[in-house]
């Protein structure tokens, strides 16, 4: 089964602040927090077992005969919600309705970045709390 959480996060002149619950505990009868929910747990882990949630910053990485480089092939958005993989120019419509990664520099191409994190070849880079500036398009596939 899979595990249900969330972070929460509240935001002062210092910075982000996270916390992450379980649903277990949110279902307590005295749970309460000043902090606000932000993102749910998507149940997948990045390449190097970092728990991936909604609002995470995902890159995939050069890799050429097994060695990865530094440099960012493509990178995205974890979001919830529904989302038509197959509109960039293929002959069908493959919607996801659950957890999906939105493309940065093309958003009409998430087909590939979605299987990648689901393939756990991705790497969290950031979330779209602390790291508003890595929206800004690094991609390199187009």
């Amino acid at each position: 089964m899979r595990e249900i959480k969330f972070r929460f996060g509240k935001q002062d002149e210092d910075g982000w602040f996270f916390k992450f619950y379980t649903l277990e505990e949110i279902m307590t009868v005295r749970f309460t927090t000043d902090y606000e929910v932000k993102d749910q747990y998507t149940s997948l882990k990045d390449k190097n077992g970092a728990e991936i949630y909604e609002g995470d910053i995902v890159a995939i990485y050069y890799s050429r005969k097994g060695v990865q480089s530094t440099d960012i092939f493509m990178q995205g958005v974890v979001k919830f919600g529904t989302t038509n993989l197959g509109a960039n120019g293929h002959e069908y419509d493959y919607f996801v309705h659950g957890f999906y990664v939105e493309n940065i520099a093309d958003k009409d191409d998430n087909e590939y970045i979605t299987g990648q994190m689901i393939d756990t070849d991705a790497s969290v880079i950031g979330n779209i709390h602390e790291n508003p500036d890595l929206l800004e398009s690094t991609n390199t596939s187009k």
